[in-house]
């Protein structure tokens, strides 16, 4: 009797970014994760564009596939189980996602469970922790307090333990990625604004700072929209040169800063809150900030910050992989494979899958 297969194929496919990636849940370790952008497609219209994601995942997802499999060095039919994005997302690239993997675990007779997209990206900050190889030493980082900082969402989670997930903070409305992108957008900077800005920032003396407002929403939850609405304002002020690149420059410094400092403020009182605290993560695509990782750890020192590799920052196929095989090994599973969209916003949120 042959070894017993120990091989996830994890699928993501909830936005804009095609990813898939095999992981071997017996030594903790990815063997490949490979990912098809869709930038170049969106661009144009200064933001995702659904539909067109939805049929630029059906396009990519077969090729992408076959060359993982290449990547991994290993045959379909070496695979164990395939974890998919169940939710939240966009619905059209979600059933796409979501409809390959259930006719290729049918095909190969092998486990399908489906994964919180959220939740993933904290288990992408985990992958390439020294403690991850061993699951004994991964628990010293519990209890915890976890953050998701996206286009899509902003979330923040007490976690118990690897699988424990409870929210605890949510933004009424903007999530930071999808503020940063609006206000490049203002800029009139190219799509995706997040980076461009960081880039513009870097250039800034430091010195001049505008008061672009702060969140009055008090506990843990966030709140974007103002600091957009205030950013905007300044932009059509006279205050304001736009052809002035140290203008621009320092504006795209201080917005990080006010964005930025809302977070951190809100994490310090998370700490208060939950003193038995071990680490803060921080996942999502505004992760890869810099400097948003050089304020964190000088907010709260005391802690420790852990952050993902910038590989990992974005959606991609690893995360749902390995958050998929703790699932199979805690036998955490899905029976029906739903697609759901993206969480409500304010009191709702908790109504809808955590």
């Amino acid at each position: 009797m042959g070894k017993e297969s120990t091989l996830v194929l994890g699928i993501e496919s909830s936005c804009d970014d095609t990813g898939m990636a095999v992981f071997d849940r017996a030594s903790n370790t990815i063997l490949a994760s490979l990912l098809k952008s869709q930038l170049e497609a969106h661009i144009p219209f200064g933001g995702v564009v659904p539909e067109i994601a939805a049929r630029k995942h059906l396009d990519a997802l077969t090729p992408l596939f076959q060359a993982t499999l290449k990547e991994a060095g290993i045959e379909a039919k070496e695979l164990e189980a395939i974890a998919v994005t169940e939710g939240p997302g966009l619905m059209g690239p979600l059933l796409v996602g979501t409809c390959f993997a259930q006719g290729l675990a049918s095909f190969l007779g092998i486990e399908l469970v489906g994964v919180n997209h959220i939740h993933a990206h904290l288990w992408g900050a985990f992958l390439g922790l020294e403690e991850f190889k061993s699951k004994e030493d991964m628990l010293g980082l519990f209890p915890a307090c976890a953050m998701v900082v996206s286009g899509g969402h902003c979330n923040l989670y007490k976690m118990s333990d690897p699988l424990d997930f409870s929210l605890v903070g949510w933004t009424r409305d903007d999530a930071p990625g999808e503020c940063f992108d609006k206000v490049g957008k203002m800029l009139g900077l190219e799509y995706p604004g997040g980076p461009k800005i960081e880039q513009l920032a870097r250039s800034s003396s430091g010195q001049a700072s505008y008061d672009l407002g702060q969140t009055k929403i008090q506990g843990l939850e966030f709140s974007f929209s103002g600091l957009k609405t205030h950013t905007g304002r300044l932009v059509r002020s006279k205050d304001f040169t736009p052809g002035d690149s140290n203008n621009i420059a320092d504006l795209c410094d201080s917005f990080q800063r006010h964005a930025f400092g809302q977070i951190t403020t809100k994490l310090k009182k998370a700490v208060q809150q939950y003193p038995e605290t071990k680490s803060i993560v921080i996942a999502g695509g505004v992760s890869a900030n810099l400097k948003f990782r050089q304020l964190c750890s000088e907010a709260i020192p005391q802690v420790r910050w852990v952050f993902p590799a910038l590989k990992y920052c974005t959606d991609n196929g690893a995360m749902i992989a390995a958050l998929g095989a703790q699932q199979i090994s805690k036998q955490v599973k899905s029976n029906n494979l739903t697609p759901y969209p993206r969480y409500p916003f304010g009191r709702f949120a908790l109504k809808g899958p955590q």
